[in-house]
């Protein structure tokens, strides 16, 4: 396992572990468990392109990659599913969430059982390895991916507008919302990469984005009303991927940066610093 599958096989870890503590700290909450279900997909997407980066067989490859697709066509859903209750607007749009779960449980089956997305597996061109042979049909999950994406941003910008939020309220939603934008953005990268096109590794890095964003927010905002236990955990895992996350920079300068900004946020959800 080299140096990039274990930082995105442990961010997938820590996601779906940090998005467990998020539900047990409050099972009755619709929003916790929201981010819980999305947390999660974004693991299972981390853990299985993880599983890609460690081996060079192609039944392997086959497995760990069905798995990416498994977790990803779930996270667009989610993510309008989170926006919509984290902005007060679920009751508005279940129609539409309803729908795009359908969507996703659609494109779930197409990928585990049938080949009418993918004929089969090919050797890249670039330093993954290995690619799926994509069809014609298989653009449609970029698009819907894609147009989720800029709907559930609209929805929280939207959501920084309402007057009726208070400003812990929209500080909540600013902090998920710059989350979210790092970190799918570098996770449709991986859409290039499916057509061949070489992407810095790097770049995959920052998909856990979401969950220091949201970790700040917990700490400071009071997003998800978190217990104390549960909250010193988030901290530690926060802890754990801003260290990593900093020696996986490209350039000392960066490092050092890095490092900075992590000692900064650890002073900051201090208590006694402030």
């Amino acid at each position: 396992m080299d140096f990039y599958s274990s930082i995105i096989f442990a961010s997938g870890t820590i996601s779906v572990i940090a998005g467990l503590l998020v539900w047990v700290s409050n099972r009755k909450s619709l929003l916790n468990r929201s981010w819980f279900w999305l947390s999660s997909s974004i693991g299972i997407f981390l853990i299985g392109f993880g599983g890609t980066l460690i081996t060079d067989k192609p039944q392997e490859i086959m497995i760990w990659q069905k798995i990416v697709y498994f977790g990803g066509v779930f996270c667009p859903f989610f993510l309008l599913h989170f926006s919509t209750i984290l902005t007060e607007n679920f009751q508005k749009a279940k129609k539409a969430i309803w729908a795009n779960l359908a969507i996703s449980c659609i494109f779930a089956y197409l990928f585990l059982f049938t080949n009418l997305l993918i004929k089969g597996i090919i050797p890249s061109n670039v330093e993954s390895g290995w690619i799926f042979e994509l069809t014609d049909w298989y653009i449609l999950l970029p698009i819907w991916s894609i147009i989720l994406l800029f709907v559930s941003l609209a929805i929280m910008v939207r959501g920084l507008k309402n007057r009726s939020f208070d400003p812990l309220k929209k500080q909540q939603i600013s902090f998920i919302l710059w989350g979210t934008m790092i970190t799918f953005t570098s996770a449709y990268s991986t859409f290039l990469l499916d057509y061949g096109i070489e992407v810095p590794p790097v770049i995959f890095l920052l998909i856990p984005s979401h969950f220091l964003f949201a970790g700040y927010s917990m700490m400071k905002n009071r997003l998800f009303d978190l217990k104390f236990i549960a909250t010193e955990l988030l901290i530690i895992g926060m802890g754990v991927i801003l260290i990593v996350f900093s020696f996986a920079m490209p350039s000392l300068v960066l490092q050092i940066s890095s490092l900075i900004i992590f000692l900064n946020l650890i002073l900051k959800l201090n208590p006694e610093s402030n």
